[in-house]
């Protein structure tokens, strides 16, 4: 075991009060199969080429836990030292990885002195689904449960934002059960999902309206006739990050420019975005469709690809153009690329389900879920209720406080102009 991994050993995992209940914990570790090590994420170089062959392997594909994606993230962490991860090894000579899972431990998540463990991402990431790898099942969720108590750091954990796909849910529920370890569902929220195709336009065509069809038709040559409209795609690296350029600023000239919401308004959003969009071109893991109109881009999209799956991460528009639905236009344009691509058997919209343009084109939903789990195997009911009602009343005045910051910031808008 290395250094880094060694210093949990010493810790005395407070909540294991029991020394059978810590034994047994340690004692699954030493004989499972699945070699597992929890090991300071700045050490991510150490293991970044298994992590990307994982990530090309992995039931669920996440692109926000790609290698390249995770060392942006870290370099804009607020508190890089408390970021981890989970790696389980399929074998004792560590050739390869069955499961990674980034955490983060949150020192005062529920007050003074209670931490809990959160599955890791950036703030621009959406997904934080762990890589599991075919065939690894329950074994493995168990493994990293054990060792993630071993830690000693805290307590419970939560899992945000995991896609409930290709029986993931159904593995870490047994993997719990297993090891006598309490699992709830927080919350569940559908998001908009597009499964495989091979014909784009015979997608858009059930999933649209005729009269919704028409006008798209209409409003492409309407677009038309005002100059000269090209659908262009740009994939090689140069080329990519030429184009990010014009979406930022794109994006910066629009609404959520003015709200502070774009790219380009957030210094440290700027910095990951350049670095991992950088970094997954030279991959070829980017495209960025543009509609453009003699030269200037009226609409574009960012997709990145991960695996088998495509992630339709940013979308702008060129609010002048607004009655000619450009966003759409050129989201019709990227389903038929990720139709033409025999290797795309998935494409996640980063959006939430009922999103105002995703909706109309990709029917299909897909939900993603917030778990929480007690690392003491055996814990009370009761016990389990209580920090299952404090994580939930925490989220609820979250909640109301950004609902009321939207309200004041919504009134406040006018005035501004």
């Amino acid at each position: 075991m290395n250094a880094s991994t060694a210093r949990f050993d010493a810790a005395a995992p407070a909540f294991l009060d029991d020394p059978a209940t810590e034994a047994a914990v340690r004692s699954r570790l030493a004989d499972t199969a699945v070699v597992v090590e929890v090991r300071p994420m700045a050490d991510l170089d150490a293991f970044a080429a298994p992590l990307a062959d994982l990530a090309r392997r992995a039931v669920v594909a996440n692109v926000f836990f790609e290698p390249v994606v995770l060392k942006a993230a870290l370099a804009e962490a607020r508190h890089p030292d408390r970021v981890f991860m989970v790696l389980a090894w399929a074998d004792r000579q560590r050739a390869m990885l069955s499961g990674v899972w980034p955490i983060v431990l949150e020192p005062h998540h529920w007050g003074p002195s209670r931490p809990v463990w959160f599955t890791w991402k950036h703030d621009s990431g959406t997904r934080a689904t762990p890589l599991i790898g075919p065939g690894a099942g329950p074994a493995v969720w168990a493994a990293m449960l054990d060792a993630i108590a071993a830690t000693g750091r805290a307590r419970h954990l939560v899992l945000p934002t995991m896609m409930d796909l290709s029986g993931l849910l159904s593995d870490i529920t047994h993997a719990a059960d297993a090891t006598r370890r309490r699992l709830c569902l927080l919350e569940r929220h559908p998001h908009i999902v597009l499964g495989a195709i091979s014909d784009g336009e015979a997608h858009l065509k059930s999933a649209m309206s005729a009269r919704r069809r028409k006008r798209m038709v209409k409003n492409r040559d309407d677009l038309a006739a005002l100059g000269r409209l090209e659908a262009r795609v740009y994939e090689r690296p140069g080329d990519v990050m030429v184009a990010f350029r014009r979406f930022v600023e794109l994006e910066g000239a629009g609404w959520k420019g003015r709200r502070k919401g774009a790219i380009l308004t957030k210094p440290d959003a700027l910095r990951f975005f350049l670095r991992t969009v950088c970094d997954l071109a030279e991959a070829g893991q980017v495209r960025i469709d543009s509609l453009e109109l003699d030269g200037a881009p009226l609409a574009m999209s960012i997709v990145t690809r991960s695996g088998n799956a495509a992630f339709c991460w940013k979308t702008t528009y060129d609010e002048a153009y607004a009655r000619f639905s450009p966003g759409m236009l050129v989201v019709m344009d990227v389903t038929r690329g990720i139709a033409a691509d025999p290797g795309m058997a998935f494409a996640d919209s980063c959006t939430d389900a009922g999103h105002p343009l995703m909706a109309h084109l990709w029917p299909e939903t897909a939900d993603s879920v917030d778990l929480l789990v007690d690392l003491k195997p055996g814990a009370s009911a009761a016990a389990f209720a209580a920090a299952r009602a404090t994580e939930l009343g925490r989220r609820r005045a979250r909640a109301a406080l950004k609902k009321a910051y939207h309200a004041i910031r919504d009134r406040a808008e006018p005035l501004r102009g």
